[in-house]
């Protein structure tokens, strides 16, 4: 990385650094209710009415909470390179006076791909140490103890690099004008399609909705944090891992023309 990408990428993190109360809001609450209701309140109800079934609350958080970890370094890294690159390319023009400099279109891109990769890794690191949190509180002994975040931040950075160039490219074809509707009828499908709240395991006896799932990136983060977690026995994580690999530089050399084409 020359002076000029060094420049360029420490501007985007100081941008982002003024908006890091709205970023852990919008990065924490979500993963906090679900891990609250969906892992601890529900199956505690459930295995109340049950009889009691030992063991119910602790699986659902160690199901959830890497499944989550993974949601949240692929969807906040989309979302940290597709957001800003909207506004930029149609109402600001902010990357204007960047496209004046002495770098190529291919060096603004990879210092978009890698800032939303950093700002998705921050967000996966923290929902991770919120789910050690819960684990915690609530007496559910992790697989690898307080020691297993480290290789789950390891395992959530090829996925945010994957997420970030997954957003490059959306940034680059979508209007902002129609960022409200096209999101929303995203990022539903993403998580809820995407192994983040059940492993892969669970449904692969149903061939439909398996096959369904495997279109899905997030469902092979999932199952890829979810093995670094050492929890259950879903996908091969080198199969989830060649994906994300392929995928991401896929949508990096789509995302990149896209990008290219509109400055």
């Amino acid at each position: 990385m020359n002076r000029t990408s060094r420049s360029l990428f420490l501007r985007e993190m100081v941008v982002w650094r003024r908006d890091w109360l709205s970023f852990l809001i919008r990065t924490l609450i979500q993963p906090a209710l679900f891990l609250l209701v969906f892992g601890v309140l529900i199956p505690s109800l459930t295995s109340g009415f049950s009889g009691g079934r030992a063991g119910v609350e602790d699986q659902m958080l160690l199901v959830m909470g890497p499944g989550l970890v993974a949601n949240a370094a692929f969807a906040q890294s989309m979302l940290c390179a597709a957001m800003p690159l909207m506004m930029e390319l149609s109402y600001t023009r902010e990357i204007e006076s960047r496209t004046g400099l002495p770098v190529g279109p291919m060096t603004l891109a990879s210092v978009k791909v890698t800032a939303a990769a950093v700002q998705g890794f921050v967000a996966a690191a923290c929902v991770d140490l919120l789910f050690a949190v819960f684990a915690w509180e609530f007496s559910v002994d992790l697989p690898l103890g307080w020691i297993g975040v480290i290789p789950i931040w390891i395992a959530s950075f090829p996925v945010c690099l994957c997420g970030s160039a997954c957003g490059l490219l959306l940034g680059s074809i979508i209007n902002a004008k129609s960022l409200g509707s096209v999101f929303s009828a995203l990022m539903l499908p993403i998580s809820m399609l995407g192994c983040v709240y059940f492993p892969w395991s669970l449904i692969s006896g149903r061939s439909l909705w398996r096959i369904v799932v495997l279109f899905n990136p997030q469902t092979y983060a999932s199952e890829f944090v979810r093995h670094w977690f050492r929890f259950g026995d879903g996908l091969d994580p080198s199969f989830c891992f060649m994906v994300i690999f392929l995928l991401g530089i896929l949508l990096g050399l789509l995302g990149f023309r896209s990008f290219k084409a509109r400055l």
